[in-house]
This record gives C-alpha cells, structure tokens and sequence, in this order.
C-alpha cells in the first residue's frame, strides 16, 4: 500500500499483533536513484522486525541494486505482482507483468542468486484456476521462499471489487510445497480464523482491512478515537509526512466523519498543513465524541458489491451493527447496546444515505466538497481528460493531466 504501511503505522499494528509487516510499495528505479525518496518512504528501526521490503519493478538489474540497499534492514524483498491500479498499468509492473512470465522470472531469479536474505511474492489471481496454479508453480521455480495470493482479478477493483476467491488460494497452497499466505475478505478475526481454516495458507495478510481497524488481528473494535491516538503516538516517536498522517486518520474515522456532527472535521484533516494541526484536530473530534455520548468503534468497511454479484463476505452487513456493539468494551448491557446503536449507527447511516453526497459518476467514492463537477478525485481525473474539462478545486486541466 502506497503510503499506508509506513514505519509508525507498522509499529502500531506491531502493538495490536501483527507478526510480520510489509513497507509500502517502493517504486524500485525511484528508491535506486533519488535519496530523497528513499529517506522519505523508506525508514525503520531494531523493534520493526520481521520486516518484507516491497518493491514493484520491471527492470532486473535496477530491482537488484535497489534491493541490495535494504538487504542489511530487512528480513526478506518483495517483488509486488498484485498492485492492479492504473499507474502500473501505465508503469508496465504490479499485476501487468502478469503477461511476461519471462520477465517476473528473471526478476526472481536476479534477487535469489544475489540477496542473502528470500525473495517472495504478492500475485492476483486469473479467472482460471488451471491458469493460477500454474502461475504460483512457475514463481515458486524461479525461486520464490513465500507467495502472497490475493483472491481477485487484477480486474477486481474500485466498484468492481467484488470477493476475494478463497477457493483459488487453496489449489495454490495444495499445488506449491512453499509457504503461502493468503490475503482478501479479511474484516474480522473470524475471517482469518475461517481463512486459515479453509484455504490451509500458511498465513492472513490483511491490507485495507487493517487501515479501518488496527486491532483486527487481537478480535477487539476499539474506540476511534483511542486509536487514532495511538498512531499520533507513533508518529511523534517516528515522524512521517503529513500525507500519510492524514490518509490514516481518514480511514479511522471513516464512519466519524459521514455523522453531520462531525463532517466539519473532514476537511480540517484534508487542509491541515502540518502535525500539530492534526494533533489539534483529533483532540477535537475526541471532545465533540464525548459530547455526542456514544462511542465510535473501529469496524470493518464493506465494499460494494459487483453488477452480476452480491457481495459476499464472513461477515454481512446486517451483522456489523451487531459485530460493533457486542465486541466493543463497556457495552455488555442490553440498554448500552440500544443506546449505542441508536445514537451511533442509526445517525451514521441516516448521515450516509441522506446527508452525504457520493460521487456523481461512480457512485461509489466519497464527493469531494471541492469538485467543480460533484466527482470523487478519480473520476473528475478521468472525464476532465476525456471531455476536455478543468477543475479548479482539484487543480486539473485537460492538458496537464498525467
């Protein structure tokens, strides 16, 4: 993840018992040659161990010598064959390598006859299941120590997310004799526990699930706020860049900031400047939190189901109300639990569906308050290209748009 699983949030998910943590993706010819780029996405410290350095990379011999700066760091290197998003696919890494097994194998090979440390794997899936194991035995040959399997298509993205395929990461696990861990659907303890138990994987990598909740791997929801304190906490002990800090206190507080108590706060983190601010800001929410008398729990995002498919999931949406209150600390009575649903649930989701505004072309996406055009950031990006648009507040014109 892009900026998401930087050094402090690492070390809290560390606190909340995450065993094993991955970087963010590290754009290897940019990691290679600008030390600034290296000083600001690459740190880490004795205490964030075991540690996988990831990479995305099409060049064999640039990937190498990147990865040879953080041989000494780390516990193993990462070649990300799963990032789907349009920049790799412009980028020519990620899952579009998934059409050159040529090159995917000569970048495993470089790294596993000349790094001391294993080399592994994060892949998509194909829609075949034939196809998938025949993918995860050619990595593995080339000399892959630990393969990641993520349940979806590089196509299984945004509205067409959809569910993680648990059946293709088991032919994996029961074709290949190395590690495997598995990774999608993952919003609740339970789902790891019914991953383990169904797919045999070595492991549970969970990504976009943790960014919601933290604690997911200790089976607790606690209170937003708590968290996002906690990571403040990190962040004084390891500073980090005002992006990343923003992007973390949005995703904690995502249900917070869709009640029209709290939709001020949503663009007071999106402008602050600096940590301070932010610091300022998360006490704020933590006042008005205490005025409003109920207690905001971290809880898993669902996401939008596919056109030709419901979605599916370990745990649906009629139960998330049920999951937040019944595991969330100081709410064991009946009329803790009304309470809290009432005042907590009931004006998040009347917030969400009547209050709050959803982009005008996916639907999906949060509107941004500054679009000329009612889109989410994507998707004014994509139609001020096609239809020769510009955007003030999103600073896009149809001739400089990348």
């Amino acid at each position: 993840m892009v900026d998401q699983s930087e050094l402090p949030f690492r070390m809290l998910c560390r606190n909340f018992g995450a065993q094993l943590c991955f970087t963010p993706m590290l754009h290897s010819g940019m990691f290679l040659k600008d030390k600034n780029y290296r000083a600001k996405n690459f740190t880490t410290v004795p205490k964030d161990r075991p540690l996988i350095v990831q990479f995305c990379a099409n060049d064999p011999v640039i990937l190498l010598e990147a990865a040879r700066l953080v041989e000494d760091r780390c516990d193993g290197v990462d070649i990300n064959l799963g990032c789907p998003q349009s920049i790799a696919k412009k980028g020519n890494y990620g899952a579009f390598l998934q059409d050159n097994w040529e090159l995917i194998g000569e970048l495993i090979s470089i790294l596993h006859d000349n790094l001391k440390i294993p080399v592994t794997c994060k892949i998509r899936i194909f829609p075949e299941i034939t196809r998938t194991i025949e993918y995860a035995l050619f990595l593995q040959s080339k000399g892959v120590s630990i393969l990641t399997v993520h349940g979806r298509t590089r196509d299984q993205k945004g509205v067409l997310t959809g569910s993680a395929s648990w059946e293709h990461i088991l032919a994996v696990k029961q074709a290949v004799s190395i590690p495997v861990f598995a990774n999608g659907n993952i919003l609740c303890l339970d789902d790891v526990k019914n991953c383990l138990l169904l797919t045999k994987s070595d492991g549970v990598m969970s990504a976009e699930g943790l960014l919601y909740n933290p604690a997911l791997f200790t089976d607790t929801t606690p209170c937003v706020y708590e968290v996002a304190r906690g990571y403040l906490e990190m962040v004084v002990q390891y500073p980090v860049h005002t992006s990343a800090i923003r992007g973390h206190l949005f995703k904690i507080f995502h249900d917070v900031l869709q009640n029209y108590r709290f939709e001020k706060f949503r663009q007071q983190i999106g402008t602050a400047s600096d940590f301070k601010c932010l610091m300022d800001i998360v006490g704020n929410i933590g006042v008005e939190m205490d005025n409003f008398g109920s207690k905001f729990v971290c809880r898993p995002y669902l996401h939008h189901a596919t056109k030709n498919e419901p979605q599916k999931s370990v745990v649906s949406t009629e139960n998330v109300c049920e999951l937040v209150y019944k595991k969330s600390d100081g709410l064991s009575s009946k009329k803790d639990r009304k309470h809290f649903q009432e005042n907590s649930n009931s004006n998040c989701k009347k917030s969400r569906l009547e209050l709050y505004s959803f982009c005008s072309e996916c639907g999906c996406n949060p509107l941004s308050a500054k679009c000329d055009h009612k889109c989410c950031k994507k998707c004014c990006k994509q139609k001020c290209r096609n239809l020769l648009l510009i955007c003030s507040g999103h600073n896009f014109k149809s001739n400089n748009i990348q």
